[in-house]
């Protein structure tokens, strides 16, 4: 059975490898976040403090796909990247990968 766009739901996004790509053009829309899908969401998702590596891994994976599903990842990420963001998935990425994502910028910004 095929499925209507709006029974579907929001398209599902990746993220690209490149930091530009996640840095929002210059966007007058400063209250990107109230669009954002993870506001009706539990915010211990996305910034788990407790637990075993096992559940901090399965609530990453969490707020990552609720990510995939959001209108304003990317505003979320380019925010988070240019805040300094160390805690927590913004925009679709763990600390570690935001952190993986500057180094790999500013290695291609020395040459």
């Amino acid at each position: 059975m095929l499925m209507s766009a709006m029974e579907q739901g929001p398209p599902v996004r990746s993220a690209p490898d490149d930091m530009e790509a996640f840095i929002a053009p210059e966007e007058d829309d400063r209250n990107w976040h109230h669009r954002a899908a993870c506001r009706s969401e539990d915010p211990d998702i996305f910034f788990p403090e407790e637990g075993s590596s096992v559940i901090r891994t399965q609530l990453e994976e969490t707020a990552k796909a609720i990510c995939r599903r959001c209108g304003v990842m990317q505003e979320c990420l380019g925010w988070a990247l240019e805040s300094g963001q160390n805690y927590g998935v913004w925009g679709g990425l763990s600390e570690d990968e935001r952190r993986a994502l500057k180094r790999r910028h500013a290695g291609r910004n020395r040459l």
